[in-house]
């Protein structure tokens, strides 16, 4: 038996049910008959595509950052469907997970993308210029991840071991190879939009779209439900292996995080890494995001100066559940997470010079 065969067999094992069609960027999971995620291999900057088969068709949720992602989720999932793609759900707005959109359109002409209505207008507002504007950006970051990688230092002096340094040319190799291949792509914005809710009969399945009005990772965030399985799919409001809090509405965060808890989901498939089948990841971002908050107003009531507080704020047992000795994850809690808690905290309270 190959290795990756091996490596299939035992994950499937232990509760995990990774199939074999893996590619260069994903690797597929199959999560039931008809749910399978297609899982970026650097969970960090690129969010999770799921499919979901229906009796005529496929719901996918999520479309990547790079074409390459996109089109690469696309052959995975024609390996595992002849079905079409009918339509196509963005969680919320940011680029990781819209930016594909295009290649979905052109691979399955008839498909149609749905959002939330505050997801289209940020669409329009701020995911256009980044789609003009990508091969540019993408080429002018090279030289300047080479120099880090040279000088084994991130942009705020953070130095690189070498699993940093691991993750650093992976990203650099990704974007080198992004530019050598790049070819253009349009902006797509949604075909359908709601505000609150919409329910799809998918197969044998109920596929509950709602606006997570908490307004946690974005202005636009919908989770799906799943009720005859108990799954959800929550786009960024939960994101694993360590949290992020890149929006500015912790508090909303919090709510949201809770509101997935009170689903009692069977299954959480998140907007960034593995899927789970417990609630303890969950409880513990929640943790995280409360405790890091906690902190945040301590350091303000102490009158901490806004780049100590940044630099030196942490809830030392939180972060060892999180990251343990895992050097990215750390680097990852920190610059995601734990910074962005503090900064907005502080910008809460008035502490933040308006520029």
């Amino acid at each position: 038996m190959k290795k990756n065969a091996i490596v299939c067999v035992i994950l499937f094992i232990i509760g995990f049910n990774y199939c074999t069609a893996q590619g260069k960027y994903l690797e597929t999971v199959k999560v039931t008959d008809c749910i399978y995620v297609f899982k970026p291999k650097i969970d960090y900057v690129h969010g999770n595509g799921i499919a979901i088969i229906g009796s005529d068709g496929v719901f996918f949720i999520d479309t990547y950052q790079a074409f390459t992602y996109a089109d690469e989720a696309i052959a995975l999932l024609k390996k595992i469907t002849k079905l079409p793609v009918k339509y196509v759900l963005n969680t919320h707005w940011h680029n990781d997970h819209v930016m594909g959109n295009d290649e979905f359109k052109k691979a399955f002409p008839g498909c149609e993308i749905i959002m939330q209505d505050s997801t289209y207008a940020y669409m329009k507002k701020i995911v256009k210029p980044a789609v003009d504007s990508d091969y540019s950006s993408t080429l002018q970051s090279i030289p300047v991840t080479e120099k880090q990688i040279r000088d084994k230092k991130s942009p705020r002096g953070t130095v690189l071991t070498p699993a940093l340094l691991t993750y650093w040319q992976l990203t650099l190799d990704e974007a080198k190879e992004y530019v050598k291949n790049f070819k253009p792509y349009r902006f797509v914005n949604g075909d359908i939009t709601f505000s609150d809710s919409l329910t799809f009969h998918w197969g044998s399945q109920t596929l509950k779209l709602s606006y997570a009005r908490d307004n946690g990772h974005s202005e636009g965030d919908v989770m799906v439900w799943i009720p005859e399985k108990r799954i959800a799919i929550t786009g960024d409001i939960v994101v694993a292996p360590t949290p992020y809090a890149t929006h500015n509405n912790i508090p909303g965060m919090i709510r949201a995080i809770q509101r997935v808890i009170d689903m009692q989901p069977a299954i959480i498939i998140p907007g960034h890494g593995v899927v789970q089948y417990n609630l303890a990841y969950v409880e513990l971002e929640k943790k995280a995001f409360i405790a890091y908050w906690d902190a945040a107003q301590a350091a303000i009531k102490n009158n901490t100066p806004l780049k100590e507080a940044m630099n030196n704020v942490s809830v030392p047992d939180i972060d060892a559940q999180l990251t343990g000795d895992d050097d990215v994850k750390k680097w990852a809690l920190r610059s995601y997470f734990s910074r962005f808690i503090v900064y907005y905290a502080y910008t809460q309270a008035g502490l933040v010079p308006k520029t």
